[in-house]
This record gives structure tokens, sequence and C-alpha cells, in this order.
């Protein structure tokens, strides 16, 4: 059972603050939601840079680094996309009521 609960946390670790930027950047500013992806690389480079550089965990390091952006590239463009149809809604709405 703690082995699940550690697994679980760890995952949690690698999750969890991309998801909370993208909601920060959604609430704030949803036209730039798109800044998810640089942030996720370099704030990945700083903390697991090193790693990178390792050659017993570099493979290690390169698969989890790549899923994590992966995830939050596919999470951001859906966002994007959602952002663009709400921003169309709107337009649909202004205009009917001229």
């Amino acid at each position: 059972m703690s082995e699940f609960i550690g697994t679980l946390i760890a995952y949690m670790a690698l999750i969890l603050p991309p998801i909370v930027t993208m909601v920060i950047i959604w609430i704030r500013r949803r036209e730039r939601i798109w800044l998810t992806i640089p942030i996720t690389v370099v704030t990945d480079l700083v903390l697991f840079g090193m790693g990178l550089f390792m050659e017993s965990s570099r493979a290690s390091y390169i698969r989890i680094l790549s899923s994590r952006l992966a995830i939050v590239a596919a999470i951001t463009l859906i966002l994007m996309l959602i952002s663009r149809q709400m921003v169309k809604k709107k337009l649909k709405c202004t205009k009917r009521g001229e």
C-alpha cells in the first residue's frame, strides 16, 4: 500500500505544477495559455536538468520530461480551442443583438 501511495505522490508531483500553471494563466489571461508550454520546458530544465547530463539516468529523464511536455501541450491546445469557441460565440451573440 505504501508503494502505491509513493507512486501516486510522485505522479502528482510531476503533473500538478503544470496544471496549476495552466489554471492560473487560464484565469488571468486566456489568450496567453500557450505560455504554459515554454514555462513547463524552462521549469523542467531547471528542476531536472542535472538528470539529463548523467549517463545512467538520461533515458529515464527524457521519457518523463517528454511525456510531461506532451500532456501539457495537449491540454493547452484543447484549452486554446475552447477559448476560441467561446470568443466566436460571444461575437455571434453581439451580432444578433445589433
